[in-house]
């Protein structure tokens, strides 16, 4: 009986942001893999709707109290790389043939005979870094992935959604 669409925490934050601030915000998805986010916030009787909003004004606050009065200098370059990703998980391979995954494959070297077409991208702007994974990278990947210099932000599901990013010590 649920037809409700949400932007959830992320665009209730967003809203509060650009209110208070004046200023248009984005949200990107971290390093967040495998992890459950929204706290409950409100009291007894839960209610979904509010704790969104609760979870989305809590973390403005947060956001809105931070300096970020760095400047950007503005200029802007894009790097992308091409992977093919080993498809062991024979679900995919459905999800590929319902129209679910977009992703292009091809015969090659996995589980399945088959691999997937995917990028992994770099967009600098000034000398802020993002890091646009293909997927949701857990956060101990982090620090496999980026440089130890500069401003380097992990942003998941840039692209398109091959699932999970894990580390490989966790098999």
């Amino acid at each position: 009986a649920n037809r409700m669409l949400s932007r959830d925490w992320p665009g209730a934050m967003a809203d509060i942001i650009s209110r208070e601030s004046g200023e248009n915000c984005l949200f990107l998805n971290g390093a967040i893999g495998g992890l459950v986010l929204t706290p409950v916030l409100t009291e007894e009787p839960f209610d979904a709707v509010d704790n969104m909003l609760l979870t989305g004004a809590s973390l403005a606050s947060y956001a809105l109290s931070c300096d970020c009065s760095t400047e950007i200098e503005p200029s802007a370059s894009y790097v992308t790389k091409a992977v093919d990703i080993p498809l062991d998980n024979t679900l995919y391979m459905y999800y590929r043939f319902l129209g679910i995954l977009g992703n292009s494959m091809k015969k090659g070297k996995s589980g399945t005979g088959y691999v997937l077409k995917s990028s992994v991208s770099v967009l600098s702007l000034g000398d802020v870094n993002l890091v646009l994974i293909p997927g949701e990278m857990f956060p101990e990947m982090y620090d496999d992935l980026v440089p130890d210099d500069g401003i380097w932000i992990a942003a998941g599901l840039a692209n398109d959604e091959i699932g999970y990013v894990v580390d490989p010590s966790s098999f």
